[in-house]
């Protein structure tokens, strides 16, 4: 069940946000959770997470459109998908707080299979949307077709100048910012 909570990006980021109060006991060969914070705690700053994580193994390579959400749903029928069609999981930033609409659509994400660039549309989820459809500070770029079985997947992650972290030697100039806005490179294996 997990696995398929893990392909939506709202109930990703509900699942794994970092300000969430988890306690959990385990009870006759399973275990049980509990959430004690909802909403999460908000992050006051600091780089963003992503999903998959790097070196994870064995993430799915695909999802049918209409599993990901209204959002996406939205955004792929814009470029030509159906509810039905199957695409590329969505592989996900998450700045666990409020950010400003208008910076995370100005985010850039690049993919790729191989040394071949996956083409894809990049989700907000910030912002007024459905009810459950919202997950603050949380975008995802998601592949128009399937990732391969067995491939390996490299994500670059671009933020935009005001996102982008200040630089450790504190000369806080605008080329300075400019180099910090590329995030680490992040790989995975597809299952």
């Amino acid at each position: 069940a997990v696995a398929g909570w893990l392909q939506r990006p709202v109930w990703r980021d509900a699942l794994l946000h970092p300000g969430r109060d988890l306690l959990g006991a385990p009870l006759g060969g399973t275990a049980w959770v509990l959430d004690l914070a909802m909403p999460p705690q908000p992050a006051k700053a600091g780089l963003p997470w992503h999903w998959p994580g790097h070196g994870q193994p064995a993430v799915p390579g695909s999802v049918v459109v209409g599993e990901l959400g209204p959002r996406a749903t939205a955004a792929l029928v814009a470029a030509g998908k159906t509810a039905t069609d199957t695409v590329g999981s969505a592989i996900t930033l998450h700045f666990a707080r409020n950010i400003e609409p208008g910076e995370l659509a100005q985010l850039r994400c690049r993919a790729f299979v191989g040394n071949l660039a996956r083409e894809g549309v990049l989700v907000v989820y910030d912002g007024k949307a459905e009810e459950g459809d919202h997950a603050a500070g949380c975008v995802a770029f998601v592949p128009l077709e399937p990732m391969p079985s067995g491939s390996k997947v490299e994500v670059q992650w671009e933020l935009t100048p005001g996102l982008a972290p200040k630089p450790k030697d504190g000369k806080d100039t605008r080329s300075a910012r400019e180099a910090q806005r590329q995030l680490p490179a992040v790989s995975f294996t597809v299952q």
